[in-house]
Formats: structure tokens, sequence, C-alpha cells
């Protein structure tokens, strides 16, 4: 409780008034909506010539935050972490049943930019005091990446996108 004091001074008297007033702080919170994105099919020939090109899901990550008043009440940073195994910038295939791809898994791209999962690499999303829009969407690029010899089959990888609060 925050009490303000207003002093009215008069010849006659001197009177004090206390007037209680109740703050309620809203902490902007984020959340993810889009959970997983699926890339087309790439051939064997063109895996193995180095042609996979990088896929672009505009409204892949789209983050919707609330505070409650329309501005935000902290900065929210978000990084990548990845699941499952990693090797360097890449991550590895999650699956490994017999019709499982072998030696083959993405890599991720932020607005054109290799991610570098699993390095703590905090993004900005949000700045402190700044108005809330509907949503905040990122443009989140997948490519597949041969790592190895290379066996056909089907491919999953995930990651964490972690969001923090200052």
């Amino acid at each position: 409780m925050v009490q303000l004091f207003v002093n009215m001074i008069t010849p006659a008297m001197n009177i004090v008034f206390k007037v209680p007033i109740k703050i309620f702080f809203t902490k902007t919170t984020c959340s993810l909506s889009n959970n997983e994105i699926t890339l087309p099919p790439i051939s064997l020939s063109d895996l193995l010539a180095g042609n996979a090109q990088v896929e672009y899901f505009p409204n892949a990550l789209k983050f919707t935050c609330d505070g409650g008043l329309g501005m935000t009440t902290s900065i929210v940073n978000y990084h990548f972490s990845a699941v499952s195994v990693t090797k360097g910038d890449y991550l590895k295939n999650e699956l490994t049943s017999a019709d499982s791809a072998k030696n083959v898994g993405f890599k991720i791209f932020l607005n054109d930019n290799l991610i570098h999962v699993n390095s703590d690499e905090k993004r900005q999303l949000l700045g402190y005091n700044k108005e809330m829009t509907e949503a905040s969407e990122l443009k989140l690029g997948v490519q597949y990446y041969k790592y190895g010899n290379v066996q056909p089959g089907n491919v999953k990888s995930s990651v964490y996108i972690i969001t923090s609060y200052q």
C-alpha cells in the first residue's frame, strides 16, 4: 500500500489527509502459439548434392504477450535450446527406428541468420515499457543438413524456445 500525504495549510489549522492507494502489478508474460512445423520432403539426390534450401515459415514463431496494461512491464528475451543431441550448429535426428533417416538433421535460421542452438544467446523480443501488439512474429527458416553417410527415411528434431523476463 502506498500512502499519499497532502498538506493543506491554512492560517487557522494544519490538516493532513491520508489516502490509501492499492497498486496491482501485472507482469508481462508471453506464450508461443505454434509449436510444430513440417518441412516438405527432399530427394536423396538433392540432399547429397548439397541442394537443400532453407524453407521459411513466416507464421511458425508467433509470440502472444499479455501484461494487462498494454505496455510491457519487463524486457522479454528468448533463446533456443536443443531437446535432442546436437553436433555443432545442427540438430540431429531423434528417430531411431529402421525407417528413420541416418545422418540427416536440421539447421535453424532466424531472419536469415544461422541459430547456434544451445549457445544461450539471448535475443530480445520486447523491450521494457513498450507497447504490446497482438503478436510478435519471427521469420524462422529450417534446412535439411547431412552430417555423414546418408540413409533415406523420416527425420525429426526438437528445440526448446525459452523465454526469460528481466
